[in-house]
């Protein structure tokens, strides 16, 4: 019958259709709601104990003659100044009386980070010679720009200033490092300190730019040369950030951003002292401060008759030896 005829032309018709659109259409897959896999499941379902967290406290040296000159240091040096040596050793006594226990000391080869990290080891009453130093903290090469201050390169590189200012992830200065390179070295060594001292709390003493690429990417703060940033992260002389590096039950690892650029002991000495001290009153401040400074003063002394010495520090055999 006509009905008939037209069910089957209709049938046929579907059947090709969707045959056709069969052929031309490619299934999405759903979406991997465990992309770990099974045996990644089956590890956060388990009992397995977390392991406990690392506490890395990462400082930035004291104060140099080239900081205060406005010179670009990176992997050439300068002293610490007298500001310097007092960060330092402020910086160690608020840790010593927090009464925090300092497990491990780290820091960049680098002679001011050095000095930095002998001052605060000294003061908190951690053993110098047990100290240890890595190159993989110490300062951004920043090549061609070294020791010279901004005017000088602005007269001199101009472009090469203008893409350093710019917040490229690649940008490199002619003789340099990039910040990814810096990044991967610096955050590739923390997390190697971090593992190594699992429940325990490092100080680690290290650079500026160091810091400042390290912080950045924590927050998830944007690379891009196109694009300035709102606002900045300030990373002052011997400021401390404190991150937690924590792993899940499967070993999973993240760092926990506790604080940033915490400068207090260099701008308020009486936190430096506990409130039940009799030197506590600003009689007893001023008395801490000078016997501070004179101590300053016979480091300084010393440091101008031993300048050039290599430091007391033990270093590990992969530790290059400074020219």
């Amino acid at each position: 019958s006509r009905l008939s005829a037209m069910r089957l032309a209709a049938f046929l018709l579907l059947g090709v259709g969707g045959w056709g659109l069969a052929a031309s259409f490619t299934p999405v897959a759903p979406p991997n709601r465990n992309p770990g896999g099974v045996a990644s499941l089956q590890c956060k379902l388990s009992n397995k104990a977390k392991a406990p967290e690392a506490v890395v406290l990462l400082v930035r040296h004291g104060q140099t003659e080239w900081n205060v000159a406005g010179r670009y240091q990176g992997s050439l040096d300068s002293p610490l100044t007298t500001r310097g040596l007092e960060q330092a050793q402020m910086l160690g006594e608020r840790l010593r009386r927090s009464g925090r226990a300092i497990d491990s000391v780290w820091s960049s080869d680098m002679p001011r980070a050095r000095r930095t990290c002998e001052l605060i080891a000294d003061a908190i009453g951690f053993p110098v010679a047990e100290c240890k130093v890595d190159a993989d903290l110490r300062e951004r090469c920043f090549g061609v720009f070294e020791g010279l201050d901004r005017q000088e390169i602005q007269q001199r590189y101009p472009q090469e200033l203008a893409g350093t200012l710019k917040f490229d992830l690649d940008h490199k200065v002619p003789g340099g490092e990039s910040r990814r390179e810096v990044l991967s070295r610096v955050n590739e060594k923390l997390e190697e300190i971090a593992d190594a001292n699992a429940g325990k709390t490092v100080l680690v003493v290290t650079h500026g730019a160091c810091l400042n690429t390290m912080m950045r990417h924590l927050l998830g703060i944007p690379w891009s040369p196109d694009v300035k940033p709102p606002g900045e992260l300030k990373i002052g002389n011997t400021c401390m950030c404190e991150l937690h590096y924590i792993k899940d039950e499967c070993g999973e690892a993240r760092w926990v951003v506790h604080s940033i650029g915490d400068v207090a002991h260099t701008q308020d000495p009486t936190l430096l002292w506990s409130q039940d001290d009799d030197s506590s009153s600003s009689d007893g401040v001023e008395g801490k401060l000078r016997a501070a400074r004179e101590k300053i003063a016979i480091l300084e002394a010393e440091i101008a008759s031993v300048r050039g010495v290599s430091s007391t520090f033990a270093e590990s055999a992969a530790s290059p030896v400074e020219s």
